[in-house]
């Protein structure tokens, strides 16, 4: 396989790079494709969402090829090919929490956050996006996900202070 040229600066490659040895490190050398998505949620890290080239490096160092990466980036809605907030919203709206109100979520995201899913409003610190399932189909009803962080089950109540301390 060709080299592929970074998409980071020196000091992004130096932290990628530690924590990607980190991560190789778990992986038999034969088996280092098994690596490609916690090596794109650190390559994410860095710049917030997932650039062509920041895939294709990805791919690169794990073996795989563009094509496979792609098809894994744009299957896991966690992972991101345009930049949102820096605070984003996930609200599941599969049937469990759909039936506990996520649909009320969803409007308050449209509400106080913009209409249009993952897209940055307010000076890029917010986004929102509806996702399919959160794995929260009991008492955790509705669930969202803020971040990396699960909030389940979730209020509008809740999600307005969450939006409105994200504003500041």
């Amino acid at each position: 396989m060709s080299a592929v040229a970074s998409p980071f600066n020196p000091s992004e490659q130096a932290t990628f790079d530690a924590q990607v040895s980190k991560v190789l490190a778990q992986y038999p050398a034969d088996r280092q494709s098994a690596a490609l998505i916690p090596v794109l949620h650190i390559a994410q890290s860095v710049h917030g969402w997932l650039k062509p080239e920041t895939m294709d490096y990805c791919g690169h160092l794990v073996g795989v090829p563009p094509k496979r990466v792609r098809e894994v980036v744009t299957f896991y809605s966690m992972f991101h090919l345009r930049p949102v907030g820096r605070t984003h919203v996930q609200v599941c709206v599969n049937l469990s929490c759909w039936l506990a109100g996520s649909d009320k979520l969803v409007q308050t995201c449209r509400d106080r956050i913009g209409p249009d899913q993952k897209t940055p409003y307010h000076g890029g610190s917010l986004s929102w996006a509806e996702v399919e399932c959160l794995a929260s189909c009991g008492p955790g009803a509705p669930a969202a996900q803020i971040n990396e962080t699960y909030k389940e089950p979730l209020s509008v109540a809740e999600l307005e202070k969450l939006i409105d301390a994200a504003r500041k």
